[in-house]
């Protein structure tokens, strides 16, 4: 047995290590303190904080006590938070979203998040070249071999009910090879470590497969573009949600949705974190281009939902699959 110690990058990339479980036990492993550490970029950035001026010295990766079923034979998976100097590390993002979550805690309200991906199956020719998945029977809300003839998605959600991932739904998306995959709602630091987890694990799966399942905001130019739509939630001390009030937007919900067009562009930076995140965000299509909102409406920003007070929540649509859950 083995634990594979994990935590998330800025891009969503899956950071650790492979160690002794009887390692592991200690709760702390190590790590280079710097921006190559959090990124995909390996320069050594000449700029203070990234960790050069310091030598790039030790940080921590403190693991929590639950542990996680693996995809991978005779292996645990682990995940923490990054400590530098005892303190906590300001370039963690499931440090900072403990701390928002607090924030909220503070206001007796708990954050609920529903994550919903898209992405693309890539599959070799017989030259060996990489091209999209071939579903010729494939159509929107697709299911079934005609639409998945290697039954990837089948495969991915089997190990997911393994690991004990709530996977709510899998069809067919827009374009051929393209695929929504919806995870359950669940309080938020649970939701994005569901989330981290499950596309690491859908990623290696489809490897293991022989194909590559991209979660790239527009790997094929002239196909359309997959995202991440973010749903949330509060609930009260009484579980009371508390988006919605007879039926409309409480003020608690107004007040999100304002917060969240006035900082539209600032946002961009956090949830379309790539180049290829800007050739998927464009007028006239079904990405969060604009500063909008409207009720129960596909074609904006915010869309939100009070057709039920359990299900009511708001609807987040810039980010795409590329970034990091935590941000």
């Amino acid at each position: 047995m083995r634990t594979r110690a994990l935590y998330c990058d800025f891009l969503g990339l899956p950071k650790g290590k492979y160690i002794q479980t009887d390692l592991a036990k200690s709760g702390n492993i190590g790590f280079a303190a710097c921006a190559l550490a959090v990124s995909f970029d390996r320069d050594l950035l000449n700029i203070p904080g990234t960790g050069l001026f310091d030598g790039i010295p030790d940080m921590k990766l403190a693991l929590e006590k639950e542990r996680y079923k693996s995809w991978q034979d005779n292996t645990e998976i682990a995940l923490g938070d990054l400590k530098f100097e005892g303190k906590e590390y300001d370039l963690c993002p499931r440090t900072n979203l403990k701390k928002i979550i607090k924030e909220f805690n503070d206001l007796d309200l708990k954050p609920m998040v529903g994550l919903e991906f898209e992405a693309y199956v890539f599959e070799r020719d017989e030259d060996g070249v990489w091209i999209p998945y071939n579903t010729p029977g494939a159509f929107v809300y697709g299911t079934g071999p005609s639409n998945d003839p290697k039954n990837l998605m089948g495969k991915i959600w089997e190990r997911a009910t393994e690991m004990g991932l709530p996977v709510e739904s899998i069809n067919g998306e827009y374009d051929n090879g393209q695929f929504e995959l919806t995870l359950g709602f669940d309080e938020a630091l649970k939701a994005c470590d569901n989330a981290f987890l499950f596309k690491t694990m859908a990623k290696e799966i489809a490897f293991q497969e022989g194909l590559i399942l991209s979660f790239m905001p527009k790997p094929i130019p002239e196909r359309g573009g997959s995202g991440l739509h973010v749903n949330f939630s509060f609930v009260d001390k009484s579980k009371i949600n508390v988006i919605e009030k007879d039926g409309k937007l409480s003020e608690i919900a107004n007040d999100c949705i304002s917060g969240l067009i006035h900082h539209h562009e600032g946002l961009s930076a956090l949830l379309a974190s790539t180049v290829n995140s800007y050739d998927r965000l464009q007028p006239a299509s079904m990405a969060g281009y604009w500063a909008n909102w409207a009720g129960d409406h596909r074609m904006v920003t915010i869309r939100t939902s009070t057709s039920s007070s359990n299900s009511a929540r708001i609807e987040h649509r810039t980010a795409d699959g590329a970034g990091n859950p935590y941000i």
